[in-house]
């Protein structure tokens, strides 16, 4: 009976001391960190669409190099590009035989096939460059008789030169234009786009603009009024747009099958940044009436330009769950706007860290950052507590050690 109770109280002492130590813990232990309920979130702001001059024409659309197209007028289906096919024969070309923005490439010798290829267009009444066999050319030299004067010549004979022939300059072509997700872009028979199966829509012409005015070689060539070609005289850029009310390029298109196609680009400043915008029309009568369609289309898309407020100065972009059922804000100190064109979506990512209890109303606790390439926007916006948080209480404490 003696060792029972000795037993008893030995028990009832190991009880008590556990009691204890478990109280002590639960009590006076460090309750941990409050995380945010979604460490990292997005705020998504849609703005309305311009309203823009289209014609009554065939189809179009406008975008912003860098982002998506943002607009479109009717029905985008494959039609001929004329000779803005040339476009992606000189990303093409770049793309196989790079060079700088201020190197002028390998010298190409002209053979007699480049004077057959040149006697051919001008047969059939198509734009070209005076060559001889012999002649010899740089590649830079090259991509802007291709782009300026429009020749046709050249723009097969690089081809050749680049890639063998006409059909691997079409594979190798085809590859590029699926690895930019233009899938509804096709390359036809030549690398001019004087024949009509070289084919794409409005919404692809945007997407290759912008691939265009990327490119540290090709957008300052698109820009150029004239080009000098040794052995073959000075050409003017056919882009009679050049200059003009902030116009920069790119290219020019007119054939039987399709009067009037233009992928324009101009550049405005949005957010204390300088924006390239690009258009393309097709389906035009002819080549001046895309052309003055496209000059009132460049000039109202970049001017379309609208500040949005991502958030208000106060407003809670996070939480914090406190674990007795209460939570704290996390708000932004004051308004976060930016600036964009008309028909974008900005998209501002939050991201919070966890934070201890003895955190304060006002400490900085995380940022709201705006899209890359925002110019002076995209700074890193702090985000606060709006209030202190609160120690979970005795009672949750010893229920949640």
């Amino acid at each position: 009976m003696r060792s029972r109770s000795k037993w008893l109280l030995a028990t009832a002492a190991v009880l008590v001391l556990a009691a204890v130590v478990y109280c002590s813990v639960a009590l006076l232990g460090s309750p941990g960190d409050l995380r945010a309920t979604a460490a990292q979130t997005q705020l998504v702001v849609k703005t309305k669409q311009a309203s823009l001059p289209w014609p009554e024409y065939g189809q179009g659309a406008y975008g912003v190099v860098g982002g998506p197209v943002l607009a479109t007028h009717g029905v985008q289906k494959p039609v001929p590009t004329a000779s803005v096919a040339k476009l992606i024969t000189v990303l093409c070309v770049l793309q196989k035989l790079p060079i700088t923005a201020t190197s002028n490439g390998p010298t190409i010798t002209l053979r007699p096939s480049d004077v057959a290829i040149y006697d051919k267009y001008v047969a059939e009444d198509g734009s070209v460059v005076p060559v001889r066999a012999g002649q010899r050319i740089s590649e830079r030299t090259a991509l802007e008789a291709i782009l300026l004067p429009s020749a046709n010549n050249i723009a097969d004979s690089l081809a050749i030169y680049a890639f063998g022939s006409l059909a691997d300059y079409r594979t190798y072509a085809t590859g590029f234009l699926r690895a930019h997700g233009l899938v509804h872009t096709h390359i036809g028979s030549d690398a001019s786009g004087f024949l009509p199966d070289t084919t794409s829509t409005a919404t692809d012409l945007v997407e290759l603009g912008s691939l265009v005015m990327s490119n540290p070689v090709i957008a300052p060539i698109v820009a150029e009024q004239t080009v000098r070609i040794p052995d073959s005289g000075t050409f003017h850029n056919v882009d009679t747009l050049l200059g003009a009310d902030g116009i920069v390029g790119i290219k020019t298109g007119n054939s039987d099958q399709d009067g009037g196609v233009f992928v324009g680009a101009v550049r405005t400043r949005i957010g204390g940044r300088t924006t390239t915008v690009i258009t393309a029309l097709a389906g035009a009568q002819s080549l001046d009436g895309v052309l003055a369609d496209s000059r009132a289309l460049l000039v109202a898309a970049s001017r379309s330009v609208v500040t949005v407020t991502v958030a208000r100065a106060g407003e809670a972009v996070g939480r914090y769950a406190e674990p007795d059922g209460g939570h704290v804000d996390a708000v932004v100190r004051s308004d976060v706007t930016t600036t964009v064109v008309r028909g974008s979506t900005v998209r501002a990512t939050i991201r919070l860290r966890p934070v201890g209890y003895d955190a304060k109303a006002g400490d900085v606790v995380g940022a709201l950052h705006l899209p890359t390439g925002s110019g002076p926007d995209s700074r890193p916006v702090p985000v606060v507590l709006r209030q202190a948080p609160s120690e979970p209480g005795i009672g949750y404490r010893l229920l949640h050690p």
